[in-house]
């Protein structure tokens, strides 16, 4: 990725950095997206990294869904390197390219499902009001229960920490 940020010399990493990188390599298998930038402060790096490993990997929610969110804040964030990395991946997962373009053209998308439609509610409405209406949280609790709705915003707000750091030192791919 293309960054601000002065690179990190393999022969300059501390033990504690080099420990980072491994596990964001094996857990993910580049450093692509906020992580070399974490790696400078590898015990935020390493905390950060874990709480992403589990919003992206270990939600009660389809891969389709957290794509779906995740976009959903890189659109609000206008983080150009966090939808570089996630279009694909959402694409892959089954999101139409409609709703992407919808997304990130600002626009509420036509959703495939009432739980696509949902998700975006809850993000627009925890994004844009910093928080969560009465209404909209009994039936998002009933749609997808508490536990998966703490993983909603979790997901929301981890991606939110990436858009700030990849916006902060302009990471973006090199492409």
């Amino acid at each position: 990725m293309q960054s601000r940020l002065k690179s990190i010399l393999e022969d300059n990493l501390t033990a504690q950095q080099k420990q980072l990188r491994d596990s964001i390599l094996k857990s993910r298998g580049n450093l692509d997206g906020p992580f070399s930038a974490w790696l400078l402060s590898p015990k935020l790096g390493e905390k950060a990294q874990a709480l992403g490993e589990v919003c992206r990997y270990h939600t009660s929610l389809n891969p389709e869904e957290s794509e779906l969110l995740i976009l959903i804040t890189a659109s609000f964030w206008q983080c150009k390197g966090e939808w570089q990395i996630h279009h694909p991946i959402a694409l892959q997962s089954g999101l139409s390219n409609t709703v992407c373009k919808a997304l990130k053209d600002g626009l509420t998308p036509d959703f495939a499902n009432d739980r696509q439609l949902l998700l975006y509610k809850i993000a627009k409405s925890t994004l844009d009001k910093t928080g969560i209406s009465d209404m909209l949280y009994a039936q998002s609790a009933e749609i997808f229960g508490e536990k998966t709705l703490v993983e909603i915003i979790a997901i929301i707000g981890y991606y939110s920490l990436v858009a700030f750091t990849l916006n902060a030192f302009n990471m973006q791919t090199d492409k």
